[in-house]
């Protein structure tokens, strides 16, 4: 695994970071998108869907617990905040997990923790909504291209 860490200071930036992201996903990438409430994850996966050939509203599927977007590939965006144990592992997800698309999880559990997942944990910084975001992507073995990709248009933290 390997890990970056780069500062975001506006939602635009965190869109474009998605968009670039998802220059270099693939099928069957799972996103693990973790952060506190208002961090930004939504918005990130909005890049992602935007960059991916999604054209319309990215919204947070709170409520409904997966939306599915049409992109270049099937893109599901989960969200498992409501969810405990093994909802989240139920038949309903199977499709999203190993199906030909991208997925996208907002408050994964510990057991979607695997190696093979792209980990994004997103920090406000003090706590304050209207402050800058410190975004840590981490790859598995072998998909530092993701990183390269991201760091050909920002500058990750030292």
């Amino acid at each position: 695994m390997t890990s970056k860490q780069i500062e975001v200071v506006s939602a635009e930036q965190m869109i474009n970071i998605g968009a670039i992201m998802a220059g270099a996903l693939r099928p069957g990438d799972r996103i693990l998108l973790r952060g506190e409430l208002g961090a930004g994850k939504t918005t990130l996966a909005k890049g992602i869907a935007q960059g991916l050939g999604f054209e319309g509203r990215v919204s947070s599927p709170t409520f409904t617990i997966m939306n599915v977007y049409q992109g270049q590939v099937p893109i599901y965006h989960l969200d498992f905040y409501r969810l405990e144990g093994e909802e989240r592992l139920g038949e309903e997800w199977e499709e999203s997990y190993y199906g030909d698309g991208i997925t996208l999880i907002e408050w994964p559990a510990s057991e979607d923790q695997d190696l093979a997942g792209i980990r994004v944990e997103i920090e406000i910084k003090d706590g304050d909504y209207d402050a800058p975001r410190r975004v840590k992507l981490t790859v598995p073995s072998g998909r530092q291209q993701i990183l390269k990709e991201i760091a050909g248009h920002v500058d990750f933290e030292h």
